[in-house]
């Protein structure tokens, strides 16, 4: 998600818009996910946002500074920092993926 922003700061539409689409299907896989706490609307506003920023007229008034905010708590919580727990995959059942 990050790299996509860094892509369009750096004027590069080729990659950007690559990086742009994975990062909108990323966000698309969970929001049918009924263990997903809290529901649709956090990621259905996500990606509306998401679009708005690279396509539309930026009605968000996003920034890449408030993209990376945003992203990098994601970021550590997989790594197991700031008090997040992880689990090995192998520990991980279907309903995760």
């Amino acid at each position: 998600m990050i790299q996509a922003v860094r892509w369009k700061e750096k004027d590069r539409p080729d990659y950007n818009w690559e990086a742009f689409e994975r990062a909108l299907e990323l966000l698309k896989l969970p929001v049918a996910n009924p263990k997903n706490p809290t529901g649709p609307q956090e990621l259905t506003r996500l990606q509306e946002a998401w679009a708005d920023y690279f396509v539309g007229e930026n009605l968000f008034l996003s920034t890449p500074k408030k993209w990376e905010t945003y992203f990098l708590g994601f970021s550590y919580a997989t790594l197991g920092k700031g008090g997040f727990e992880t689990r090995p995959y192998e520990d991980m059942d279907d309903s995760v993926c």
